[in-house]
């Protein structure tokens, strides 16, 4: 029993370590490119909210506004 458990474990670690492996680094980029680019692949977006916070309301402002915003 202890056994199937272990080979358990080590399949899940060996899922998990591959998955983080796959990602690679992250790069950071311009949010309203990004945004815009998904809007061209895919037919809902959904961005979350963080309630009250001004950065993020003004950057949405921006988005809308831009001219290739859909």
């Amino acid at each position: 029993m202890k056994l199937r458990y272990f080979i358990l474990f080590v399949a899940i670690l060996l899922v998990h370590s591959s998955i983080c492996w796959a990602q690679g680094r992250p790069r950071p980029e311009d949010a309203t490119a990004a945004v815009l680019r998904v809007f061209k692949t895919h037919d809902i977006v959904m961005l979350g909210e963080i309630h009250d916070n001004k950065q993020l309301y003004e950057w949405l402002g921006s988005l809308v506004a831009t001219p290739e915003s859909p």
